[in-house]
């Protein structure tokens, strides 16, 4: 991994404002895949790499989405 100081392009991609809670709120909209990948990126971080994000999701994770339901609902015998 390289690890670079580049310019900030939260607020081109989402329309809003940088936060954490923002940071959060954008990590959790993504799809599982992409999701997944992002979350791994960042727990992969050089321990050296101290960030507001980071350190957040390191005290609270994102949590996981349920899992989709697959199936019918139960028929009723009758």
């Amino acid at each position: 991994m390289v690890w670079t100081a580049l310019p900030s392009t939260f607020q081109a991609r989402t329309g809003g404002s940088f936060s954490v809670e923002a940071a959060r709120r954008y990590l959790e909209s993504l799809r599982d895949e992409t999701r997944s990948r992002a979350l791994d990126y960042i727990r992969r971080a050089p321990s050296t790499t101290s960030t507001p994000v980071r350190d957040s999701l390191l005290r609270d994770p994102v949590p996981a989405r349920p899992a989709a339901r697959t199936g019918s609902s139960p028929r009723s015998s009758g």
